[in-house]
């Protein structure tokens, strides 16, 4: 079974203490040349939902947006 086809593992998850997780790996993806500022409501609500899927989107909206950022602006 390859990785796009592993069953989902939806849970209740805190979004914003995931996203918080998720940054150092988030800037060690994207480099340093980025600066990751990370600025989350207090008060998100949790979510149904699959962290490594989750994780994994953040991840992947970091990366298109770095490459989509003229080289020049980093």
């Amino acid at each position: 079974m390859s990785a796009r086809q592993q069953p989902l593992q939806p849970t209740v998850i805190a979004v914003g203490e995931l996203a918080r997780r998720t940054t150092e790996l988030v800037r060690r993806t994207i480099g340093e040349a980025i600066r990751v500022d990370v600025d989350l409501a207090p008060d998100l609500w949790p979510a149904r939902a699959d962290p490594a899927q989750l994780e994994n989107a953040i991840v992947n909206l970091c990366v298109n947006a770095r490459d989509a950022c003229p080289t020049a602006a980093w």
